[in-house]
């Protein structure tokens, strides 16, 4: 039996219940309901947070519930059967991961804070090995701690959606960027100021992505 139920007060029209994953704010549901909104077809959107899930009236004949479906995993959400309810187990396993996710990434972020507070006070002489390590750390929380936030900031961006996501994201590749460009740099010093921050740029790309992970 689908998911999809018929709605009898509206002709023409279908309602698809859909259980969604990933969401974590009014972000979410708003982009979410933006991006379907926008698919020929589509006459309404409700989506909730608490429920963890999307109610769809639409056309059949103008947009299929595979497309719709097609529209959620390509922000970065996952899709789940509504008549199938999690096992305590499962969503344990989920809270764990992101959990673990955020300890990982804030932990590094306050190694980075410590490190650059030491070498703002000149208590720290920071050296070339330590500008790419800064570099290494940035490199796996961004991409991988929160790489689920990357893939939903460009599934928002590529629909023209700015919500949350698209804008922390953009900002972390900014410092990622300016990190890179400064890192090759030697960092020495120049009447008694430090010089290219790569460093700080790097520490900013981990602040950001922890600050989205909470």
């Amino acid at each position: 039996m689908s998911d999809q139920q018929k709605n009898e007060t509206v002709p023409g029209t279908t309602t698809l219940q859909i259980k969604i994953g990933g969401m974590s704010c009014s972000f979410c549901a708003n982009s979410i309901r933006k991006a379907i909104s926008r698919a020929p077809g589509v006459d309404e959107v409700h989506v909730s947070i608490a429920h963890e899930e999307a109610l769809v009236r639409y056309r059949p004949e103008h947009v299929t519930e595979t497309e719709i479906k097609d529209t959620l995993r390509g922000l970065g959400y996952t899709v789940r059967d509504p008549r199938k309810v999690q096992t305590f187990e499962e969503q344990n396993a989920i809270m764990r991961h992101e959990r673990n996710n955020l300890l990982v990434a804030a932990s590094f972020a306050a190694a980075m804070f410590v490190t650059m507070v030491a070498m703002w006070l000149d208590l720290l002489a920071i050296e070339t090995w330590q500008i790419w390590t800064a570099w290494a750390v940035a490199t796996y929380v961004f991409f991988w701690t929160g790489r689920h936030i990357v893939r939903m900031a460009f599934g928002a961006a590529r629909r023209g959606i700015t919500n949350q996501h698209v804008l922390l994201t953009a900002g972390a590749i900014a410092g990622y960027i300016g990190g890179l460009l400064g890192s090759p740099i030697p960092f020495t010093r120049w009447n008694g100021a430090y010089g290219f921050p790569a460093l700080d740029f790097y520490g900013v790309v981990v602040f950001l992505t922890t600050y989205h992970l909470l």
